[in-house]
Order: structure tokens, then sequence, then C-alpha cells
């Protein structure tokens, strides 16, 4: 017996559409660099951490508590670049290049560890190191 050639052309499609997705841990990495780096938005970038990750940008929130953006500032402007992903099906890891382009602020580059818990992607570690230009 021969297969329809329609459920093969479905499996090679469904299969297609797969690969060319981002995997869960990778979207919620993405998001979190682009709400912490890219929109400076600190609070929003918390929903999406726990352990020491939340710990640190809690810090980070409880330090600017009270002080009023500058209306003369404009959006940081930041571009990011994945440089190396690592991922299983309970932890992942990806290494971004941040270029930032603001006068006196230099590139890093930011790890960001991430942990499946409770069905669902949590930023668990962020790791930033100044990177040469």
């Amino acid at each position: 017996m021969r297969p329809n050639r329609s459920a093969w052309m479905l499996v090679c499609l469904l299969g297609a559409v797969a690969c060319g997705r981002s995997s869960e841990s990778r979207q919620v990495a993405d998001k979190f660099t682009d709400l912490y780096y890219v929109h400076a938005r600190v609070a929003d970038a918390i929903a999406l951490t726990t352990g020491a990750a939340q710990t640190r940008l809690q810090s980070e929130l409880d330090a600017i508590k009270g002080v009023k953006p500058d209306p003369a500032s404009d959006q940081p402007r930041v571009t990011l670049h994945l440089v190396s992903e690592s991922a299983s099906p309970t932890q992942a890891t990806y290494v971004y290049n941040v270029d930032p382009q603001t006068a006196g602020i230099g590139p890093l580059v930011a790890t960001v560890g991430l942990a499946a818990q409770d069905g669902s992607w949590r930023v668990v570690t962020l790791d930033e190191k100044e990177r040469k230009p």
C-alpha cells in the first residue's frame, strides 16, 4: 500500500513550519532582551524572570524608583544580535551582542539563561560582559 501523496505533503509542510519557528525558550529570551535592552522596560522584563535574574532586575527597579524619566531623552537605540544558543528540554542559554548607539555606553555580550518551570520558560540568569567594538 502506497502512502497518500497528500499525507506526505502535509507532513513535509508541518515539518517546514515547525523548523521555521523559534523555540519557546528562544521566544522568551528574545522578548526579554527586547524589553530590557531595546525598550528599557525593566518592570515588564521582570515578568519573564525568576531567581537571580528577578532579584537583579528588582534591585535595578528599586534603585530608579521615584526617578522621573528625562523627557528630553529619546528612546534608547540598541541593536541586538544572537550569536549563540544552546537548548535542552529544561534549560537554555542564549548569547547576544548588545550594541547601544548611545555616547558613553559600550557594546556588551549578554548571556541569558532560561529554565522551564511550571510549564513556561523563565529567565533565571543574566550575565553581561564588556565587548570590544
